[in-house]
């Protein structure tokens, strides 16, 4: 690999992870600034507060995403609404701070700013994909990129009510305490889907969308394989009291496919969803969206990182 452009913005969410993140930052601009490169640091200490025009309007960057995967489902959100098909966008590359890191941790980049150098700098570079959610609202339909993954049911219930604490109180312990909560009161509502032209009625615990493996944490819900223009989908049904500690077993340590009573894991190219409620919360890379209905697809547009030499 090349040496990477010479114009280095790190996007640094001071809030990821529960802050406390600067010396690792400083770390990495010092030891980029060493190297030749013009190293600019941005912090994200607000929602919504990325300003990524004038970063595709000024020529070849190198943009390290400094956070969790809502910071990279941010930036990069704000990038693709900005910019269109003619621009040329950044190399990207991301140094894995946040809470939930699970796009980065499957691609083994390094949290610890020496490794993350040593590995990143001459790494590979690779053209990624993502997914896109259109959601559709008051007759208004609104375009999201899928990093991770994207999840209705009770993990959109869980965010919603997450979101309310994100300013105060951002620790993982809550993710837990809100998923056991709404566990025990939660509704089942029906959700019509419409999956590569086939109709399919559910009342599923939870319908989860995922580009890899794992999401929240390190859960391993998309044991499927990989498929060339493909996203991964996987729904839990309402499971027994009694097959609730197998399948968090599951998630972190087996293979939840296995579970075929409960769960139902499967490839699409196309995939639609409304409920019988007047609206949903679908989260998408830990970010809450309310809608009528959502429509999901591979999109097409493809990313340039700059990935960790394994």
């Amino acid at each position: 690999m090349e040496k990477p452009p010479d114009n280095v913005i790190i996007f640094f969410n001071k809030l990821a992870g529960g802050g406390g993140k600067e010396e690792k930052i400083a770390s990495i601009s010092q030891s980029l600034q060493s190297k030749g490169h013009h190293v600019e640091v941005i912090e994200l200490t607000t929602r919504g507060s990325l300003r990524l025009k004038s970063v595709i309007e000024c020529g070849k960057k190198w943009l390290i995403l400094a956070g969790g995967d809502g910071t990279l489902h941010q930036c990069l959100n704000q990038l693709y609404s900005h910019s269109d098909e003619k621009q040329i966008l950044p190399l990207f590359s991301v140094f894995p701070i946040g809470s939930g890191n699970d796009w980065a941790s499957e691609r083994a980049y390094p949290t610890q700013p020496k490794r993350w150098i040593d590995s990143v700098y001459f790494g590979v570079k690779k053209e990624m994909h993502c997914g896109l959610a259109t959601l559709f609202q008051n007759g208004e339909k609104k375009k999201v990129l899928i990093w991770n993954s994207a999840g209705m049911g009770i993990t959109g219930n869980v965010v919603e009510e997450l979101a309310k604490l994100r300013d105060c109180d951002r620790i993982k312990a809550n993710y837990l305490r809100l998923a056991l909560k709404h566990f025990f009161s939660y509704a089942y509502p029906v959700f019509y889907l419409r999956v590569d032209g086939k109709e399919a009625t559910h009342r599923p615990l939870t319908i989860n969308i995922g580009t890899g493996r794992q999401t929240g944490g390190g859960m391993k819900f998309f044991p499927q394989s990989n498929s060339s223009g493909e996203l991964k989908c996987t729904i839990i049904n309402k499971p027994s009291l009694l097959a609730i500690p197998r399948l968090i077993y599951s998630l972190y340590y087996g293979d939840i496919s296995k579970l075929a009573k409960t769960v139902n894991c499967f490839n699409f190219k196309e995939f639609t969803a409304k409920s019988n409620c007047s609206r949903f919360f679908i989260e998408i890379d830990g970010e809450g969206y309310q809608t009528e209905s959502v429509k999901i697809g591979m999109f097409q547009k493809k990313f340039s990182f700059l990935l960790p030499d394994k």
